[in-house]
């Protein structure tokens, strides 16, 4: 049966769609039309699968390229299912997963068992660069590539060893997979636990320079330009770390990408002046000139990828003394209806430029085919977003087994009321304010 989508308004820069009034056809979990707005009068209801959504917003279903389920090992924190829950939550219907897990994603066999468990989303599992992640010998990247790994990353830790990430770079290139490097040499200022400036001093902590990211991206760069590779630099912290990707783009690099977490966008380190734990990241939330900074090239279009660092703790590690705790802060769930809520209804920047950062942009940066966008071929992945429903973050909120947020109590304009994957509703929280329902994932022949 098809399924029709109507009454919705539809968000996609990509495919010129500024908040149009629009209806969706699905059929076999691809878009298959969308037309003006169909009289329902008109049609027997035997024809569709009905889907009332008058003047909610319809994105297409989120991308996320940096997200922590901490499958395999640490299923305390999270894992796939929790994992999933809260990203369905936040809207979104694909993630890259990072490998730094117990054992560590290095080999084809954890890659497969993590691909074939991902039952509510698609799961996107990156596999590490070294050898458990150690630093001292390069994975059988060539043999995972062949068998569809897509990304290679240390992350949680960078490759410090150039010849390695030189080598890694190179192979990227005859084999077209992309390297994600973890952006910050954690040599400088050993034990570092916070953005070096004022409020280190103020609380006598080892700091984290921005050098510390800088330098490391500079390396990474011009690697990545002797070798051709593909390269991505996440979670850039520092403007000047944003500049010199765009400045070896504008020099006819283009292999290379860079994303942003929300966190470095909306908090800064005066936060950590609390010494609560719930504060501490990595890389450290930066000074509050830099935040400005940073978010003027968001607006700016400088900045094209949001991703979230999802890194889910337990309550009992986040609430260890500020030097011990483990860094991380969960996102899924909470960086649209944050960025929204601050920039788009204070008219910071347009909402469709907002929605393209988690879409089409991620989509393209990995050359993912037919996802992020609304258009007919591409499949049914979407996301509902009701711009009048006021949310309190509380603990309550959250599906993530990580209960704990540095945005706790803030109330949020706007909720991802329910989400449709491979033309499937996967999420539902439309009706019934206080009960939210996930179903399972329909799979579909891609092979087409």
């Amino acid at each position: 049966m098809k399924s029709l989508l109507h009454g919705g308004i539809l968000v996609d820069k990509s495919c010129g769609l500024n908040e149009v009034k629009k209806d969706i056809i699905i059929e076999n979990g691809i878009i298959t039309s969308i037309v003006d707005p169909i009289d329902l009068n008109s049609i027997q209801n035997s024809e569709y699968e009905i889907h009332i959504l008058d003047d909610l917003l319809i994105f297409p279903g989120f991308i996320d390229l940096h997200t922590h389920f901490r499958y395999p090992g640490f299923s305390e924190k999270e894992d796939l299912i929790s994992g999933s829950f809260a990203a369905l939550h936040g809207g979104y219907t694909t993630c890259v997963a990072m490998p730094n897990t117990n054992p560590p994603v290095d080999n084809f066999n954890i890659f497969k068992q993590i691909c074939e468990e991902s039952l509510y989303i698609d799961i996107i599992q990156s596999c590490c660069i070294t050898k458990q992640r150690e630093g001292k010998q390069l994975a059988n990247l060539v043999s995972l590539s062949n068998n569809g790994v897509l990304i290679f990353t240390d992350d949680g830790s960078e490759v410090k060893d150039p010849d390695l990430i030189f080598e890694a770079l190179k192979l990227s290139s005859e084999y077209n997979f992309i390297i994600m490097e973890h952006s910050l040499f954690s040599d400088f200022f050993k034990c570092g636990v916070i953005n070096h400036g004022r409020v280190s001093s103020l609380l006598n902590l080892k700091s984290i320079p921005e050098v510390a990211e800088t330098s490391l991206v500079f390396r990474d760069i011009e690697l990545a330009k002797m070798a051709s590779g593909n390269l991505h630099l996440t979670h850039l912290s520092c403007a000047k770390s944003v500049d010199l990707c765009i400045e070896a783009k504008n020099a006819g690099y283009t292999n290379i990408s860079f994303d942003v977490a929300p966190h470095h966008l909306l908090l800064d380190d005066e936060s950590c002046a609390s010494m609560d734990p719930v504060f501490k990241v990595s890389p450290p939330l930066r000074s509050k000139d830099m935040v400005k900074k940073l978010q003027s090239y968001l607006f700016d279009g400088k900045i094209k990828i949001i991703a979230t660092d999802h890194a889910p703790h337990t309550e009992v590690e986040k609430k260890l003394d500020f030097e011990t705790a483990p860094s991380g802060i969960t996102g899924l769930e909470t960086s649209f209806s944050l960025l929204y809520s601050e920039f788009v209804i204070n008219k910071r920047m347009s909402l469709m430029d907002l929605v393209t950062l988690f879409t089409s942009n991620p989509a393209e940066c990995i050359k993912l085919k037919k996802k992020g966008h609304l258009k007919k071929g591409d499949i049914a992945d979407i996301s509902v977003f009701d711009p009048h429903r006021e949310t309190t973050i509380d603990e309550s909120f959250f599906f993530s087994k990580a209960k704990i947020s540095p945005y706790l109590n803030r109330v949020i304009e706007g909720k991802i009321v329910q989400v449709y994957k491979n033309g499937s509703v996967v999420f539902d929280n439309l009706n019934d304010k206080k009960k939210a329902l996930f179903y399972k994932k329909v799979n579909i022949d891609l092979s087409y």
